[in-house]
């Protein structure tokens, strides 16, 4: 159940990013859990409110061009409504790195520990360690394929309970238009652990829709199926859990975010002990500010990259800009200066015939954008096609009566 109320703040990461600058962002948040137990063969089933708080700092960086990372920090307490259950505190550390190989190709990796103490169950300690790394491969910059992995240990040292979780998985997520986004996924499951509940394998099937009707709303719409089978401790125990739910994330401002949700759980068992039903709602408000860039970095990734080339540009180091606008194009192909800077740098490097092809992008996009016309005309010369030289000097001239276009289009048709 704290689970659904974290939610909120993964959501805020994965929503919220849309800006790739180096930042420390600090994050308060406030909100309230239904929870619903209808499990009716523990005595200690959870039901009732949940109340809590949370707070945080980030920070993320572009180290490069092809690395960025994220860590993160999160303090959150949660007092239940039900008689004895009291409160639980919980701390996240979070780290998140990203190298990108080429525009299509990239992987991450993902680790993170958690801590919490309660006054549950005689006060337990828990503590768990996860690491996730991820390889992505980009179709196109709609459609991405995803591999991953999981490789959580967590326990409960005052009773001597652990459990190691390992999972294997691949995803496929394609973006249809600006408003609609999903994905389709898989997961093969392996749990061990000191007690006989611990001790299973599976799978899981998981599909989820974003729909995104304007700049300040957002729905997902998420359905999971699993299977899992106690082959160790119960022969013949085989469950299978459906979970359904629906989130509502809507931007109240430009730093502050409602979040809302409400989730059906059912699990249905061979051992008839183990059936439960579980219905859960979350509310929250969450308010997140950035404390200002930390270097004067750009507000997108492809602007940090176009920067970053820029620079790469002035020092003459022309590869490393070329890699770099490459992979701006490959995300915004309508990003009118790459083009032309591509251009440049392949004019630059006497690749004539290449630069031709990136320039004539540029002026398809922008008809006025004159620095495209002086270069592609050059292309065609060095090309030695005079004639489509002759067309775009005297487009050129068109648009801008300057002697030195004259003079070039007097020297061609002699």
């Amino acid at each position: 159940m704290i689970k659904h109320f974290l939610h909120a703040s993964f959501l805020l990461i994965l929503l919220g990013a849309t800006g790739f600058s180096a930042e420390l962002t600090p994050m308060i948040g406030i909100g309230v859990n239904s929870n619903n137990n209808l499990d009716q063969t523990r005595s200690n089933a959870l039901t009732g409110l949940t109340t809590g708080i949370k707070a945080g700092i980030g920070y993320s960086e572009y180290v490069s061009s092809d690395l960025f990372y994220n860590m993160e920090y999160l303090y959150q307490r949660s007092n239940y409504s039900q008689k004895d259950y009291g409160s639980q505190s919980d701390n996240y550390f979070n780290l998140f790195g990203e190298y990108t190989f080429n525009p299509g190709l990239s992987i991450e990796g993902w680790a993170g520990y958690e801590a919490f103490s309660d006054q549950i169950y005689n006060k337990n300690n828990y503590n768990m360690f996860s690491f996730k790394p991820a390889g992505n491969y980009y179709f196109s910059p709609q459609t991405k394929a995803e591999l991953s992995g999981d490789l959580t240990y967590s326990g409960f040292p005052v009773n001597n309970d652990y459990q190691t979780y390992k999972t294997i998985g691949a995803a496929v997520n394609h973006n249809v238009n600006d408003l609609i986004n999903g994905t389709v996924g898989g997961l093969v499951i392996g749990s061990d652990g000191s007690i006989a509940s611990s001790n299973y394998t599976g799978y899981e099937i998981e599909t989820q829709l974003h729909l995104m009707p304007n700049n300040k709303n957002n729905f997902l719409l998420k359905y999971k199926i699993q299977t899992l089978g106690y082959i160790k401790n119960f022969n013949n125990r085989k469950d299978n859990k459906s979970f359904l739910g629906i989130d509502y994330i809507y931007d109240i401002a430009d730093s502050l975010r409602l979040f809302t949700g409400v989730a059906r759980i059912d699990n249905r068992s061979t051992i008839r002990d183990y059936d439960y039903s579980n219905t859960i709602a979350y509310a929250s408000i969450e308010w997140s500010w950035s404390l200002g860039n930390v270097y004067n970095t750009s507000d997108s990734y492809e602007k940090f990259l176009y920067n970053a080339a820029l620079q790469n540009i002035q020092a003459k180091k022309y590869e490393e800009a070329k890699k770099q606008l490459q992979k701006v194009l490959f995300w915004s192909d309508s990003f009118v200066d790459a083009h032309f800077e591509l251009g440049y740098i392949l004019n630059a490097t006497q690749h004539y015939k290449e630069s031709s092809v990136e320039l004539e992008k540029v002026i398809t996009l922008n008809p006025d954008y004159l620095g495209a016309y002086y270069l592609l005309g050059y292309d065609y010369i060095q090309i030695g096609d005079k004639e489509k030289a002759r067309d775009i000097l005297t487009r050129l001239y068109e648009i801008y009566k300057d002697d030195s276009v004259k003079t070039a289009l007097m020297e061609l048709n002699n």
